[in-house]
């Protein structure tokens, strides 16, 4: 399938015909680890979809990507993983892949097991830069995934789901467990790869820079200073080792002792999400089944 393609209005685009998972293309990436292209999506239904935000900067305009098993009538799921990217990343580049460029969550959800019983849906949405809170120009991304695109599902999807689960990576890594903590009751799960976070607002200072508004905003929003509120959730963090990040990944687990989190081979990039995709996806799937 192409990458980039809109499904007009809320329709669902059938992918059983993809055909089979590519060949596995693997080559030396500047120490980094092998480059794995994503598989082919098959057997499910995608949609992606532009939609009109107060909460986000003009035009307001936001793109939203929903997955679900193609045999499965989405009136019927319960279940809902919200997919977060990385800074200016789209619902389309977490969910689709074209070669070695974008993440294709779709196609590693196409390879899992579904229980008929207990399906699931994955939800991405467009990242923006403006970390996945309230700021003061007026966007509020954190807004949008919690309130607005619940909606969405409801209005347009049927969807009415009473067990959620974040996934992210990146600065969607970092707005997925900022999202859990500020609503620890509503989430079964939380599991990302690489997620940016700053081990002080000098070091987001003098790095991003644009990441919060000022001290005080990096303070109310500080992952993890709020770490504990998670310590009754299950929590996933993959990082690679080359990662930058890997110092405040380091400074959240010393706050959470309870979380699995996992430095492996790799650095912050496309090739990583990919490579990490299929442990978040399981990690999160046996959270949303497990009741």
């Amino acid at each position: 399938m192409k990458r980039g393609h809109v499904v007009a209005g809320f329709g669902a685009l059938a992918l059983s015909g993809c055909g089979a998972m590519r060949t596995a293309a693997r080559y030396a990436s500047g120490g980094c680890g092998a480059v794995t292209l994503a598989p082919v999506p098959h057997g499910i239904k995608l949609a992606v979809f532009t939609f009109t935000s107060a909460n986000v900067a003009a035009p307001h305009k936001v793109s939203c990507a929903v997955v679900y098993p193609q045999a499965v009538d989405p009136k019927t799921i319960e279940r809902v993983a919200y997919v977060l990217p990385g800074r200016t990343g789209t619902a389309d580049d977490m969910m689709v892949s074209a070669g070695f460029s974008g993440t294709g969550y779709a196609g590693y959800f196409s390879q899992m097991a579904v229980d008929p019983k207990r399906p699931w849906m994955l939800v991405a949405m467009d990242a923006g830069e403006s970390y996945f809170h309230a700021r003061a120009h007026g966007e509020n991304r954190m807004a949008l995934l919690t309130v607005e695109i619940p909606r969405m599902l409801a209005r347009d999807f049927g969807v009415h789901p009473r067990r959620e689960a974040l996934i992210g990576v990146s600065m969607g890594g970092y707005g997925a467990l900022l999202a859990a903590e500020t609503l620890p009751q509503r989430y079964c799960s939380v599991a990302v790869g690489g997620p940016a976070i700053f081990p002080s607002y000098a070091d987001e200072a003098s790095s991003v820079g644009d990441a919060f508004d000022g001290a005080t905003d990096y303070t109310q929003h500080d992952v993890i200073a709020g770490a504990q509120r998670l310590a009754h959730m299950p929590v996933l963090i993959r990082a690679g080792a080359k990662d930058p990040f890997v110092p405040g990944v380091h400074a959240f687990a010393a706050r959470l002792p309870s979380a699995d989190v996992q430095i492996i081979s790799g650095c912050h990039d496309d090739n990583f999400w990919r490579l990490s995709a299929p442990t978040l996806l399981a990690f999160t799937g046996k959270q949303l089944t497990s009741a």
